[in-house]
């Protein structure tokens, strides 16, 4: 089982517990693996490699030659299809499994099926006749009254090359032609972001929270650079309900993966470009293109909510009955 707690004191216990969290379908592919790393322990790879990337959804799950190193929760159905492999332990209502695909924990379904034979991987399928409850059922509002300048909250200033960057009165952040925003350590409130041609955020140090009511946007060639190293010295947290099936837009979306916690339960997130994504991702809908290195550091993280009286959040628990 999982927890994520809400305090009255507006503090948001561990809200970064899964490599992906989905309120909504998801497919994972080849181009998709999944894992885990400790940034405490240095960069990602050689032997800071681990299997806790957990997957989690409210709906289903279909992995095409997908990895999952760590363990899979989908309240309704996982299909492990075409040579996938889930490296851990498993609940879903229904299971599907090809015969070139492996489980190498328990899983347990209400239905299974296994094509072509024995199941893979070592692993076993328990039939449980209980109900699979939803994971996710969170909601963030960083209220547009509480917005604050972000000099007055975190240092802030803008590098400006061959193009411009600046704030608006309505709070938006965009960033043009190859100019780049570098955001010190601190809290900042936006509305929209907008990283257009070339455009970039750049981290200089963290911790930085960035809480957005709007769409956080990159066109091609901008992107988010953190050289503060860590997914720990990034997290954005997105009230934006957009999502592909209600708007055709995304609430989060970027070229290129970058180092980050990125919390928006009620908008979906995009991430193209086959770039590796270090950090966590919990989002309506998760599109993603390329790697996803969850970093469990975050795991331990306190993220402290300063949105005003009038912010909404409402985490709750999930386990299985």
């Amino acid at each position: 089982a999982g927890v994520m707690l809400y305090a009255n004191s507006g503090i948001i216990l561990n809200p970064f517990q899964y490599a992906i969290a989905s309120k909504s379908n998801l497919s994972l592919n080849a181009n998709t693996p999944v894992d885990s790393y400790d940034s405490r322990n240095g960069n990602y790879g050689g032997p800071n490699v681990s299997n806790h990337g957990t997957v989690q959804t409210n709906g289903s799950l279909s992995m095409s030659q997908g990895t999952i190193n760590g363990n899979v929760l989908a309240v309704s159905q996982t299909s492990v299809w075409s040579g996938s492999t889930v490296n851990g332990s498993l609940a879903t209502s229904n299971l599907v499994v090809s015969h070139n695909s492996s489980i190498t924990g328990s899983a347990t379904a209400n239905t299974a099926r296994v094509y072509g034979g024995a199941l893979q991987g070592g692993g076993t399928i328990s039939l449980v006749s209980g109900t699979v409850t939803a994971p996710l059922q969170d909601t963030l509002d960083p209220s547009t009254t509480a917005y604050q300048t972000p000099n007055a909250n975190g240092s802030m200033q803008f590098i400006l090359n061959s193009g411009s960057a600046g704030v608006d009165a309505n709070h938006n952040l965009t960033v043009t032609n190859g100019a780049v925003a570098t955001l010190g350590a601190g809290t900042y409130y936006f509305n929209d972001i907008s990283l257009v041609n070339g455009g970039q955020i750049v981290i200089s140090n963290g911790p930085v929270y960035i809480f957005l009511s709007g769409r956080l946007t990159e066109t091609w060639g901008s992107l988010i650079t953190n050289n503060a190293g860590a997914p720990t010295d990034l997290q954005i947290f997105s009230s934006n309900t957009n999502t592909v099936d209600t708007t055709g837009l995304y609430a989060v979306d970027l070229q290129q993966g970058t180092s980050a916690g990125i919390y928006c339960p009620n908008g979906d997130v995009r991430i193209r470009n086959g770039t590796d994504f270090f950090g966590s991702i919990i989002a309506h809908a998760v599109h993603m293109n390329g790697a996803v290195h969850y970093d469990v550091a975050l795991s331990a993280q306190k993220v402290r909510c300063t949105t005003g009286p009038t912010s909404t959040i409402s985490i709750q628990s999930w386990d299985r009955h």
